[in-house]
């Protein structure tokens, strides 16, 4: 997905335009220091002026909370993202569990998926629940089929391999 095709979805959802506040490449993440909370981001892990890698997101519940989804299960690595969460969050954590396929660009349904379920009062540990490590392919699939449903206006699909 592209970057204003994330963008529209979240905002057209009832419970995401709440608490979504935008999609940023990672050196552009808002430098305000107060956010207003629930907060969720999504975030390319490239920066402006490259062509796109990966999604990820950042949620920051009401309590200052935060939480850094990579479907890969990856923590930030990044000097923009680590210093974003710990600037507005007394605490962070990331998913430890490889949820997507390399053969697959499907990162961005990911973290739309993600900021759905957070907006929704999931849990991570509940979110994952569905998805099993050991089948990417399957949880790839898995997401794209729960977006397909829960989505106005669909989303342009594909799976690779």
């Amino acid at each position: 997905m592209r970057g204003w095709e994330i963008d529209r979805v979240l905002r057209q959802d009832v419970h995401t335009n709440k608490v979504f506040q935008g999609v940023y490449p990672r050196d552009t993440l808002p430098l305000t220091v107060h956010l207003k909370k629930p907060a969720a981001f999504v975030v390319n892990t490239d920066r402006l002026t490259g062509q796109g890698e990966h999604w990820v997101a950042i949620y920051i519940d009401e309590h200052g909370r935060g939480e850094y989804f990579d479907s890969f299960g990856l923590p930030p690595t990044y000097p923009e993202l680590i210093n974003f969460l710990n600037r507005h969050c007394w605490y962070h954590r990331h998913n430890p569990q490889v949820l997507q396929s390399v053969t697959n660009r499907v990162c961005g349904m990911y973290v739309v998926y993600y900021i759905m379920q957070k907006a929704r009062g999931q849990t991570l540990w509940r979110l994952l629940a569905p998805f099993d490590p050991r089948y990417p392919w399957r949880n790839d699939k898995l997401v794209v089929t729960y977006l397909k449903q829960h989505l106005k206006k669909p989303v342009q699909t594909r799976l690779l391999g």
